[in-house]
């Protein structure tokens, strides 16, 4: 049976998923249409290749990666204290309700109009980002602390 002491330490970690989400959300709303990535891609990208290019899109999913990482940064740190059990716990319930809902369209139509989707690669990159982000950046965190305190949190 499960009492308020088992579900305590998974609180706040899962709750930094859903406000990594939302600020996910708000960022990229904001970028895209007001600020520095308004035409989808910098002034300096898109003068040097032409939009079909595989240079570019190299260069702009890494760059959308890189804020990605930024910006998920601290919300992996509440999950450096938990143990691996806990932590694979709490990631899960952070990630899986996050991404149900991004894909819910997706997943739950019952009209196959979005089986194009699956010829995309954003689609794959979109996918990797909503599950993957955050337990990329939890790893990446917990071995950057390692690198710089030789020891665990």
């Amino acid at each position: 049976m499960m009492n308020m002491s088992n579900i305590k330490p998974f609180i706040i970690p899962v709750l930094s998923g859903y406000v990594l989400f939302l600020v996910q959300a708000l960022f990229w709303g904001w970028a895209v249409i007001e600020g520095p990535l308004a035409d989808n891609h910098s002034w300096l990208v898109s003068t040097l290749l032409p939009d079909s290019t595989s240079l570019y899109y190299f260069i702009t999913y890494s760059r959308d990666a890189l804020i990605n990482i930024l910006l998920a940064l601290p919300f992996a740190l509440p999950f450096l204290r938990l143990n691996f059990k806990q932590k694979v716990i709490a990631l899960v319930l952070a990630v899986v309700p996050v991404f149900l809902y991004e894909y819910s369209l997706l997943l739950f139509d019952s009209q196959p109009i979005h089986i194009m989707l699956f010829n995309s690669f954003g689609f794959y990159y979109g996918v990797f980002v909503s599950i993957g982000l955050l337990p990329f950046t939890v790893w990446f965190t917990e071995k950057v602390n390692r690198a710089f305190t030789g020891n665990e949190v």
